[in-house]
């Protein structure tokens, strides 16, 4: 979608590749491609477009040094991804540069006989002066630190999920192509808003939930905590190129 409305340079990162499992909800990808990287797979399809649109890829994670100079380059970054780490990163990269974050999640809970569906898709918008992902409950810095331990420390992460320490360790996260196409189309719509200001003078909807089981949108506003150090601090609001990068250990 970025590609057809005209953005002249994207980059990619991404650091899977592509399973039997994606086929059904991976734009573009084809049998084929099975075991290839996701970035590349996307960056054939923009080039097939015909279209004037520079791609760069990366298959790596986001927090990979390889990554950084382009990422703090960029004008907007979608957040794509659905792990709590990643989140935290871009998270700070949005305060630390003054680089609005778009971020996209979707949460589907099958219904049991205790509990409706319950299906949510969510774009949340992460500028300087607005709360951040943290503040607004959309990521949680406990099931980050998992998710770190788990790429590079697989068998102490295999320890404590024995152990019951690690919360939530191994849940499936099923979605279906509809839906993610739709919330994908919300978020480029905020791109929209942003540049043109269709939206009015606030510009980009801080958070938006789209309820599909219950039929409605809702647009909730949540207040910086007290004292967080990302969203509600003088020192990493455009505090730019700091060592480690944006002050993160590790």
């Amino acid at each position: 979608m970025l590609a057809r409305l005209g953005v002249g340079r994207i980059y990619l990162i991404d650091n899977d590749t592509l399973a039997e499992s994606n086929l059904n909800r991976v734009h573009g990808s084809r049998g084929s491609d099975i075991g290839t990287p996701k970035v590349d797979i996307l960056k054939r399809e923009i080039a097939a477009m015909g279209v004037e649109c520079h791609v760069l890829t990366s298959k790596a994670w986001v927090k990979s040094v390889e990554v950084c100079d382009a990422l703090k380059a960029s004008d907007f970054i979608f957040g794509c991804t659905d792990d709590n780490s990643g989140r935290i990163f871009i998270n700070r990269l949005a305060y630390f540069y003054g680089i609005p974050v778009i971020d996209v999640g979707l949460r589907m809970i099958a219904p049991t006989e205790t509990y409706s569906a319950d299906l949510n898709g969510r774009v949340t918008t992460v500028l300087p002066g607005r709360p951040c992902l943290i503040c607004s409950g959309v990521v949680n810095a406990a099931r980050a630190n998992e998710e770190d331990l788990e790429r590079t420390r697989p068998e102490e992460y295999q320890r404590r999920k024995d152990e019951a320490y690690v919360i939530g360790g191994g849940e499936p996260a099923p979605a279906v192509v509809t839906f993610t196409t739709e919330m994908a189309s919300v978020a480029v719509d905020e791109l929209i808003a942003a540049l043109t200001g269709f939206h009015g003078m606030e510009g980009m909807i801080p958070n938006r939930v789209r309820r599909w089981h219950a039929r409605d949108d809702r647009f909730i506003a949540h207040p910086h905590r007290d004292g967080c150090p990302v969203c509600n601090s003088d020192w990493t609001s455009g505090a730019g190129d700091v060592t480690p990068f944006l002050d993160m250990v590790g």
